[in-house]
């Protein structure tokens, strides 16, 4: 399994968290432009949230086009309410 580094961005304002280097999961990492912050650990779990939530919608995407397709396929949308992150990943390479 490979694994790749992805950087951890305010959802706010799009810049880079800054925190200590010998991290451990209750130090906190703060946005400098905006002051958003919070430990390490929830930093990571509100980016893996992002990360599912944009897994999802690009599924969505292409289940979507996939139906448009094909007449003998009905796709129907989840409605999941648009959620608003406080930190994100730079990218997510989806394909």
């Amino acid at each position: 399994m490979s694994t790749t580094s992805q950087r951890i961005l305010c959802g706010n304002c799009k810049s880079d968290l800054t925190g200590p280097a010998g991290h451990t999961s209750d130090s906190i990492f703060v946005c400098p432009t905006c002051g958003a912050s919070d430990t390490y650990e929830n930093v990571i779990k509100e980016a893996q949230a992002y990360f599912e939530e944009m897994v999802a919608e690009h599924l969505e995407k292409q289940m979507k086009n996939i139906a448009q397709g094909n007449e003998s396929i009905t796709y129907t949308a989840s409605s999941r309410p648009k959620r608003k992150f406080r930190f994100i990943l730079d990218d997510v390479p989806l394909g």
